[in-house]
């Protein structure tokens, strides 16, 4: 069993988010941006805030005095 488990594993892709670079870079996501009317500057603008607005969120609330 254990031999079976680790043939699995070892013949699974490598499962990792790809950088943004990478995404944006990918000639699929410049076509499908393109048909959409998305820009890479307005995409990373909207990224970035979303990031914000995230961390702010999942923050532990400070104590308040």
């Amino acid at each position: 069993m254990r031999r079976a488990l680790s043939a699995r594993k070892a013949a699974a892709p490598c499962r990792r988010e790809p950088p943004l670079d990478e995404i944006l870079a990918d000639p699929m996501a410049r076509l499908l941006m393109r048909r959409d009317g998305v820009d890479e500057a307005g995409l990373r603008r909207f990224l970035a805030e979303l990031s914000r607005r995230l961390r702010r969120e999942c923050e532990p609330a400070r104590p308040t005095a």
